[in-house]
């Protein structure tokens, strides 16, 4: 689980995205995220043409994971 950026001190990200390469660790992050009342999402969608390529950037971001910085 790799965060895709650092988050500096001075500053309040709206969710820290996460690059979770093993599907079943993804599910049950959230599977635990959704049991803790916490905000999960993927990453928006990618034009239509890269996913129909099946390329490396569908690969990405079928592993991107964001968590959001606030609760319910």
């Amino acid at each position: 689980i790799t965060p895709i950026y650092k988050i500096n001190e001075n500053i309040n990200p709206w969710c820290v995205a996460y690059i979770i390469k093993d599907i079943r660790i993804k599910r049950e992050i959230i599977n635990f995220l959704k049991n803790t009342n916490a905000i999960c999402y993927s990453w928006p969608t990618l034009p239509t043409e890269l996913i129909n390529s099946k390329s490396e950037a569908l690969d990405l971001w079928k592993s991107i994971l964001c968590i959001s910085t606030s609760s319910k």
